[in-house]
């Protein structure tokens, strides 16, 4: 199974004997108040929830990290078996759900036929409910190939392979995963993965996330000019866009792409 493959590729099974338990998706229902939509979502999506490994002191040698604002005692990493492959925005509604399900530290493994697709979210506890928790950054991979061989995937399995990652608490340990899946994220934008240092990483992002408003406000320009029937307006949208283009060209520049 893919998703075997996956925990094999980054070397959990060396260290760890896999507990592949089932849990139920009344669970869930149970545990949070799920609307008659997400519990529809849950049941047309998700075909199989499975707990593959807990990572405790027991059994590894990690320390706990626990302050008033954080709760990181073990780290967890679950299969999600679907019926289908979704897109970015359905996985994002089902793994805020299942996120918001688990208060521990989680790294959801999605699998749909020979394609993996990971998620992590850094998490606060809840003041008002220490029973809960708020999600403070959620990150996804895109769908992945176990066989696919470019530079970029085989870079990131490396990285967040389980001897990359920091074994000083389980917050450092899931803080590496999680950081990895920001590179990547980055890597899919400039088509190459550097593992930036934080402060540069932060920079590159903020860069990448500008290109992206700039696009998008091309864009709007672009059917407004397709909609304008004066001259003069399609000119000066015409303009604009070769402003928000230039702006963008710049800021690329920067990124070397």
């Amino acid at each position: 199974m893919v998703n075997d493959e996956f925990y094999e590729l980054i070397g959990l099974p060396d260290r760890l004997t896999p507990i592949n338990r089932k849990i139920d998706k009344k669970m869930f229902f149970e545990q949070m108040e799920y609307s008659s939509k997400e519990k529809q979502q849950f049941t047309q999506w998700i075909d199989r929830i499975t707990m593959a490994y807990l990572l405790a002191p027991q059994n590894i040698n990690i320390h706990p990290y626990v302050d008033e604002d954080k709760k990181y005692e073990n780290v967890t990493f679950i299969t999600v078996s679907l019926k289908k492959e979704l897109t970015m925005k359905q996985v994002k509604q089902v793994a805020v759900l299942l996120h918001e399900s688990l208060p521990n530290p989680t790294v959801f493994c999605f699998t749909s036929e020979e394609k993996i697709l990971l998620c992590t979210a850094l998490k606060r506890l809840n003041k008002n409910n220490l029973s809960k928790v708020i999600i403070e950054e959620l990150k996804i991979s895109p769908w992945l190939g176990l066989q696919n061989n470019d530079d970029t995937t085989v870079k990131f399995f490396k990285c967040i392979h389980i001897s990359s990652l920091s074994f000083t608490t389980f917050y450092n340990f899931y803080s590496d995963f999680h950081y990895a899946l920001r590179l990547l994220e980055v890597a899919e934008n400039t088509g190459d993965f550097v593992s930036y240092e934080e402060e540069e990483l932060n920079r590159v992002t903020m860069l990448l996330e500008q290109i992206s408003v700039l696009e998008m406000e091309i864009d709007r320009y672009r059917k407004l000019m397709k909609k304008e029937s004066q001259f003069n307006k399609k000119v000066e949208y015409n303009v604009k866009v070769q402003e928000l283009k230039q702006q963008c060209r710049t800021i690329k520049r920067e990124l070397n792409l």
